[in-house]
């Protein structure tokens, strides 16, 4: 009913003037349309007509049998389907008269063909673009597949029109026709492909003489339709206007509007109507907008807020992400976030705020600890476990003024609760009484459950970091224990044992002096004893350099590590290239862990690698300090990126990567079966 009533004020004008238009436009698209047609077809039928003259002449003009001779007896060198431009004067005649029908007829480009042996196929004879500078066209006894050959095939037997297309050098009708020879017989088929541009010439006119007469009519068309309309339509235009202005709440116009037109028309119940319906129609549909809107808006913000949470595992960038997001569903002025304390519920301390510098002093906004029990707000909010909502705080017993909330007139909290258990919350302040409604409330804790959760897990994750860091320092602590206790021994051995060694090994000797000249065999027992000693003190040597090399504090890793690698390829008979640099202020423990990683690496390349050559690179960049092992064995898979032992047995890879760890840098790892194995240690510079 309603839609009735409002289509019957829609104006009259409009009426008039879209169906006069219709109108006019159907009979002259009409009549453009026949007429646009049959010039279009003419046009076309004398281009067609003058194609078959042309075609006609042309064939006539070719002797069939030279023709014949020259496909059947010319060449092209390499005998290439591509065809050529040969140096065969028949050829070359044979062109001059297709030449010739080009200059007679521009818009004609002839060419004569055959049938190929393969499906589909055509092989070019001649083409009047032979002469032409440069050439181009089908060369000489070029093969080509065509798409559609039926209509060239049929130009063998009689003479055939194909119709008018477009490309990219413009619009053509194409025709084929038999030549002949002597004796009568088809020798093969003249084809000229015709410039129809003519066609777009006409079509072109007629669109420029139509598009010039439908403006002037239309206009003056037009012209007649609107002053017939405005006439016709007046009064009615009159009392629509003045129904949208009551709708759009304009009612002293629309009043002023509805008396003009009673001077012509009384329709007072009409127009009331139509006004209150409309008015009742906006309202509705604002209101629905609103609320949809909204909606919206508030969704968008909890899926943006529940991706931020989700997204960080920092504490402190959770809460103020939460924070943020609240401010976007609840307007407030200040906002904190409470947590409890670890091991005493009773208590919790604020981790986040936001917006009390505009009530306290800077140097006075800092994170407190607070007994739940004294403030009864908060007492009550853990012992219901629910959100709290006090719209004035003056009148709710038991509200304690704080320095830094002596401006809080309406406060909002809201527990965080996980897995059934309160870890802390979170509170809105607004220094208007009875600001926050219930509404606000729904929308605050709206973001509790996943801020809860983010929290628990950005805790969770501090824990596990900061287990990781003591463990770290830990191992640090087991690392410098042990080579002190290695640098210990091995000065022992060094100093004492040593000694101790050599002292022996000369009373041996004057021992050996002492014997009588005949006592041979005592002598080579005591010479014996003296070479062992000899060889113990090498070996002594060797344990305590691997325990601790002196060197290392005296020349640096660089040297040690140069030492190091040419010892030990003699002793193993790897051939190990050695290349680094002198790397000034590098700390002890940092250098020691190197060089236990280069002895760990190259043990390992020793007993499971099977390789030939080791290159071991010591390298100081301006950020690093990068050692690298690289061997050419036979390398191991590493199906998740992070193996942790070594094929067979060995200390493993892992041990390695806590030792580069330690050191605060990263181990990298690149390895492929048979194709050797890269390690990587990166140390930050100190």
């Amino acid at each position: 009913m309603l839609k009735n009533n409002m289509i019957k004020f829609v104006s009259l004008r409009l009426k008039l003037l879209v169906g006069f238009t219709v109108l006019f436009s159907v009979v002259f698209a009409g009549a453009f349309y026949w007429f646009y047609t049959y010039a279009t077809a003419s046009a076309l039928k004398r281009v067609e007509e003058d194609l078959v003259n042309t075609l006609h002449g042309a064939a006539a003009g070719v002797d069939g049998d030279a023709l014949r001779v020259l496909y059947t007896e010319g060449v092209c060198a390499g005998g290439s389907e591509g065809g050529c431009y040969p140096d065969d004067p028949r050829y070359w005649q044979q062109v001059a008269w297709l030449a010739r029908v080009h200059a007679v007829e521009p818009r004609a480009e002839p060419y004569t063909y055959i049938r190929g042996e393969k499906p589909k196929e055509l092989i070019f004879i001649t083409s009047a673009g032979a002469v032409r500078r440069p050439p181009f066209g089908a060369k000489f006894l070029q093969h080509y597949i065509a798409n559609n050959p039926e209509p060239n095939y049929q130009g063998l037997l009689t003479t055939t029109l194909e119709p008018a297309y477009t490309d990219a050098f413009g619009r053509w009708v194409s025709g084929y026709t038999p030549i002949y020879d002597s004796q009568g017989n088809v020798v093969a088929a003249m084809g000229i492909d015709f410039h129809a541009d003519y066609v777009d010439e006409v079509q072109a006119g007629i669109l420029n003489s139509m598009v010039l007469a439908f403006s002037i009519t239309y206009g003056a068309l037009f012209g007649l339709v609107y002053l017939a309309s405005n006439a016709f339509s007046e009064p009615i235009v009159r009392l629509t206007r003045a129904a949208d202005q009551i709708g759009e709440g304009a009612y002293e116009q629309g009043l002023n509007g509805l008396a003009a037109s009673r001077a012509q028309a009384v329709f007072p119940d009409e127009i009331s109507r139509l006004a209150e319906v409309l008015r009742g129609m906006v309202h509705k549909i604002y209101s629905l907008y609103q609320a949809e809107r909204d909606a919206r808006q508030i969704a968008e913000t909890l899926h943006q807020a529940n991706l931020a949470l989700t997204r960080n595992l920092d504490l402190e960038t959770v809460l103020q992400t939460l924070l943020d997001h609240l401010a976007c569903l609840v307007p407030y002025d200040s906002a904190n976030v409470m947590l409890l304390e670890p091991g005493d519920p009773a208590r919790v301390t604020d981790r986040a705020l936001r917006g009390y510098e505009q009530w306290v002093a800077p140097q006075a906004i800092r994170p407190y600890t607070t007994d739940i029990r004294a403030f009864a707000s908060l007492s009550r909010l853990f012992e219901r476990r629910a959100s709290v909502l006090i719209p004035d705080t003056r009148e709710f017993p038991g509200w304690v003024d704080v320095e830094s909330g002596r401006h809080v007139r309406c406060w909002l909290g809201v527990p965080l609760v996980v897995r059934d258990k309160i870890i802390g919350l979170y509170s809105l302040d607004k220094t208007i009484p009875g600001f926050f409604t219930e509404e606000h409330k729904r929308l605050a804790e709206a973001l509790a459950v996943p801020a809860a959760i983010a929290i628990e897990n950005a805790q969770l994750f501090e824990e596990v970091h900061s287990g990781r860091e003591r463990l770290r320092q830990l191992a640090q602590q087991v690392v410098k224990a042990q080579e002190d206790e290695r640098q210990r021994v091995a000065r022992e051995l060094h100093d004492e044992a040593g000694q101790a060694l050599v002292a022996l090994q000369l009373s041996l000797q004057s021992l050996s002096a002492e014997l009588p000249p005949g006592d041979s065999a005592s002598s080579q027992r005591l010479q014996k004893a003296v070479d062992l000693i000899g060889a113990t003190m090498g070996r002594i040597r060797l344990l305590a350099h691997d325990l601790r090399p002196p060197a290392l504090d005296a020349v640096g890793l660089h040297g040690v590590l140069d030492d190091y690698c040419y010892n030990y390829g003699e002793h193993t008979q790897l051939n190990i290239d050695y290349a680094g640099v002198d790397v000034p202020g590098l700390p002890a423990e940092v250098s020691i862990g190197l060089y236990r990683f280069v002895q760990e690496a190259l043990a390992n390349v020793a007993k499971h690698a099977r390789a030939a050559s080791v290159r071991v690179e010591l390298r100081d960049e301006a950020q690093a300090v990068i050692l690298s092992v690289e061997d050419d064995g036979r390398g191991f898979d590493q199906p998740d990126g992070r193996p942790t032992t070594l094929p067979g047995n060995g200390i493993g890879l892992i041990g390695m990567r806590e030792r580069i760890e330690a050191l605060g840098g990263r181990l990298e790892i690149i390895s492929n079966p048979g194709q050797g194995t890269r390690l990587i240690a990166h140390i930050p510079r100190p």
